[in-house]
């Protein structure tokens, strides 16, 4: 069990889910769609970058100090997870994309303390 406290676990999920959506979904997937879109088929384009920037958004979880012992049940579970908020972010927007990220987040570590 991690020794921080609910509170900044809480706290550090919210920086979380907004950085990370800032940085995968509106930055690198948003940007690479559009660039993307100009030179390709639209739906292939999308949904190469979305598969890019999930297995991007997976590894960066196993980098530095405080990262994760890498398994390929969790990089997978990422990668699916960076799916999923890619397709929330096309089709309903920045906000809920960063909303459903961060209260995942929360609720996995109040889970954990259960």
């Amino acid at each position: 069990l991690d020794s921080r406290s609910l509170i900044t676990q809480i706290i550090s999920s919210c920086g979380a889910g907004l950085h990370e959506e800032l940085v995968f979904r509106m930055g690198l997937f948003h940007c690479g769609g559009y660039l993307l879109d100009r030179r390709m088929n639209r739906k292939l384009a999308w949904i190469s970058v979305a598969v890019a920037t999930s297995a991007l958004f997976s590894f960066v979880h196993y980098i530095g100090p405080l990262g994760d012992r890498f398994s390929l049940a969790s990089f997978a579970f990422r990668f699916f997870l960076g799916l999923t908020l890619a397709a929330i972010y096309r089709f309903r927007g920045f906000a809920i994309a960063a909303w459903t990220h961060t209260l995942y987040d929360v609720l996995y570590f109040v889970l954990k303390r259960l």
